[in-house]
């Protein structure tokens, strides 16, 4: 078993230069919370992590985005005044110990709450994916089990069509 990449030696040059798949692209080794967020502050990549395994994931349609802004609009019209916050993607959210995602949208309730401080998010009243035909079951299975995980109050899911 490989140990937590350091400095990223193990991550290509480039990572940026990866060819952009329509799949996730799991990066060499078993990774530590550290290596990720490291990762994850210094690409402009989606990534996630699953029990050590990182994943560089394929960028988002313009369906998505589309759709994506628009509820993210929604939202933040909603909570303007309500002192709450929305956020969207990429913004890592700490599942457990080296398990983190970064759900296309992150409410809370409290823009004061203290899950909001730090490098990376620890919990969240809400969040949003919105689903693509090319990432449906990471979406609606494997993702939506771990954050189901962390006991936030809800699990919203939207598609782009």
């Amino acid at each position: 078993m490989s140990v937590a990449p350091t400095a990223l030696a193990e991550v290509p040059d480039d990572i940026c230069s990866l060819p952009l798949m329509d799949v996730p692209c799991r990066l060499p080794g078993k990774w530590d919370d550290e290596a990720y967020l490291t990762l994850a502050e210094s690409v402009r990549r989606l990534v996630e992590m699953t029990d050590g395994v990182v994943e560089v994931l394929p960028p988002p349609t313009i369906d998505h985005q589309h759709m994506l802004g628009w509820l993210f609009e929604a939202f933040r019209r909603h909570i303007a005044d309500a002192g709450g916050m929305v956020v969207f993607s990429p913004v890592p959210l700490r599942i457990r110990e080296r398990n983190y995602r970064e759900p296309d949208l992150i409410f809370w309730r409290n823009a004061n709450d203290p899950r909001l401080e730090g490098t990376y998010l620890d919990g969240a009243d809400l969040v949003v994916e919105v689903v693509s035909p090319s990432g449906a079951k990471r979406d609606l299975v494997d993702k939506g089990s771990s954050e189901l995980a962390l006991r936030i109050a809800g699990v919203g899911l939207s598609t782009t069509r």
